[in-house]
């Protein structure tokens, strides 16, 4: 009796972290790429070592481009949701003689009376509400013969308490589906679109259960260790195991799922960002829907990220190249236009060759007005480019460059570039640390070199 009240405890604990996972596993946390956070130049004004006042608007940042087909583990959509599908697949005549071997009356004499008494500790003024209202909603008889025609296995009286667990668990969801500011987030939790009527939704909750109930069974039979688990609303199944931990990282978002051994929030960043599994945890990587990935497949954010650094240091090459061509194209138009012209001094208006850029960096041919910026202008002279190109090591060295550039002052753009290129050093760092070196190599042994023979001997 004390090890089924055991087995009880333990299978209804199950279920209702079933559920919790089932919802939050729908919850997506969208990540903006860091150099899509960037904001687009304004236009801004720049003097030559001659005192020309040129007006400039900076390239925009390209994110670096990945191959949409690579890794990509989310399978198409389909019209007929997968647990209906799974649900129609079940043999109902083979669950019926191995799960189902009482009539409703039977159960109900076999096993309401310790039903009645586990539940007593709770048996306060809401909960009794809460009875008298499901009763009236789906009367226990009823509720029962319906979750038998459908499959519901009752091996034994926790499944017997569970039956009355899906029972609030469908009434919850027709709570929030009448409630015209929750329906969608009801249906979208259900993965079902915003036509889906209640009788649709309802059927699916039902049968999403018992899909989920058998699914553990299974699991459980086939291997001892299996403690319960979590089915996805694709119908796949995540067994949860000691210390083992299946992860579902986003191709496309910064979201990550992480159903099965609790882990800290910094394991749980360590595995998203560098994919460094805690010691002694087993980590499964899956897709969106819980399939296991291929176990040379270890999805990770760090090379985004090393990819937008790399970016960034094309970018610094690029934006310093840009200016010393304003430079450089300025010094000789005013050599071409010495014999006859006098050089324009700062408070001149620009000429039409000083129009503002357009965003493919070509010069307006309709002068425009010019935004107010607080940027200070400061002379372009050439000896401020150095020779030596962008790298990871002088990085900093091309900002304070730019920031001279732009009179002491950084614009918003590249100022949050400078923070994107922060963050990123710092993600670098730290895959020092987190992500294991590569093995060296041991040294050949060196073979002696031997001596050629004297002919003479």
């Amino acid at each position: 009796m004390k090890k089924q009240l055991i087995i009880l405890i333990t299978s209804l604990f199950v279920i209702i972290i079933g559920v919790v996972f089932y919802m939050n596993m729908q919850k997506k946390k969208v990540e903006t790429s860091i150099l899509e956070q960037v904001p687009g130049s304004k236009s801004h004004k720049h003097i030559t070592s001659d005192g020309e006042v040129v007006q400039h608007t900076h390239t925009p940042i390209q994110s670096p481009k990945r191959n949409q087909h690579k890794n990509k583990t989310d399978p198409p959509q389909e019209t007929v949701p997968p647990i209906l599908r799974i649900w129609e697949n079940m043999d109902l005549n083979e669950i019926r003689r191995k799960y189902q071997l009482y009539t409703v009356q039977e159960m109900i004499e076999k096993w309401n009376e310790e039903y009645i008494r586990r539940i007593r500790p709770y048996g306060n003024s809401k909960s009794i509400a809460y009875n008298e209202k499901a009763e009236k909603l789906y009367p226990k008889e009823q509720w029962l013969q319906r979750l038998l025609d459908n499959g519901f296995p009752f091996p034994d009286v926790g499944y017997y308490t569970v039956a009355f667990s899906t029972r609030y668990s469908v009434i919850k969801a027709k709570e929030g589906f009448e409630n015209p500011e929750t329906k969608s987030e009801v249906l979208s939790d259900h993965g079902l679109p915003e036509d889906t009527t209640w009788e649709e939704l309802e059927d699916f909750a039902i049968k999403f259960d018992i899909v989920s109930i058998h699914n553990e069974i299974r699991a459980e039979e086939a291997d001892p260790s299996v403690f319960g688990g979590v089915t996805g609303i694709e119908g796949v199944f995540t067994p949860f195991t000691p210390n083992t931990v299946h992860v579902y990282i986003s191709e496309d978002t910064g979201a990550a799922t992480f159903t099965g051994r609790t882990l800290t929030q910094q394991q749980e960043d360590d595995l998203t960002m560098f994919g460094a599994a805690p010691e002694g945890i087993t980590v499964v990587y899956t897709d969106k829907e819980g399939h296991p990935l291929p176990t040379d497949g270890k999805p990770r954010f760090y090379e985004r990220r090393m990819a937008a650094l790399e970016s960034i240091e094309t970018y610094m090459q690029e934006m310093v190249a840009e200016h010393e061509k304003l430079l450089n194209t300025k010094l000789q138009q005013t050599r071409e236009n010495t014999q006859g012209q006098q050089t324009p001094s700062v408070q001149q208006v620009p000429q039409n060759h000083d129009l503002p850029h357009l965003s493919d960096g070509t010069e307006s041919s309709v002068p425009q007005r010019t935004p107010k910026t607080t940027i200070p202008m400061q002379n372009i002279t050439p000896e401020m480019f150095p020779k030596e190109p962008p790298s990871s090591k002088n990085m900093h060295k091309w900002l304070e460059l730019l920031q001279e550039l732009h009179g002491g002052e950084l614009p918003r753009d590249l100022n949050m570039l400078k923070e994107a290129l922060t963050e990123l050093e710092a993600i670098r760092q730290a895959a020092q640390e987190k992500l294991a070196p590569r093995p060296t190599p041991p040294d050949r042994p060196k073979i002696p070199q031997r001596t050629p023979p004297n002919p003479n001997n």
